[in-house]
């Protein structure tokens, strides 16, 4: 029990130091962004933006997508709206196994986070 308080109470430790020094980062603004979609909260868009490094430098968001290993295996348009979790329920109600159907939304969410970079980077 003791490791395990131990761990907990470091994790804490590191999250406090990463909001304290985030605000200097350059690509700060885009952690703030990203945090406009549901389920990314603040720990996930750094991390996110933290290994992945500036969203912008791929040229699309197919390309980002094969980078983290995400191929398309469709092409899906329409309005970036945040509906991921509907899509997810109607591809497994559709027979697709559940990972085929978290692969899609993954690629999707991947997609909208470019986006997302690609807005701020413009606008900043």
């Amino acid at each position: 029990m003791r490791a395990v308080d131990e761990q907990v109470d470091r994790l804490a430790r590191l999250e406090a130091e990463l909001l304290e020094r985030a605000p200097a980062w350059r690509l700060y603004p885009v952690v703030q962004a990203l945090q406009a979609l549901r389920g990314v909260q603040w720990l996930v868009a750094i991390t996110v933006v933290a290994e992945l490094g500036d969203l912008t430098r791929f040229d699309s968001p197919r390309q980002l997508g094969a980078f983290v290993g995400l191929i398309p295996s469709e092409y899906s348009s329409g309005p970036a709206r945040i509906r991921l979790c509907k899509r997810f329920r109607r591809l497994v109600a559709r027979g697709k196994h559940p990972n085929v159907a978290v692969t899609a939304i993954a690629r999707e969410l991947i997609a909208f986070m470019w986006a997302i970079a690609k807005e701020v980077t413009v606008t900043a």
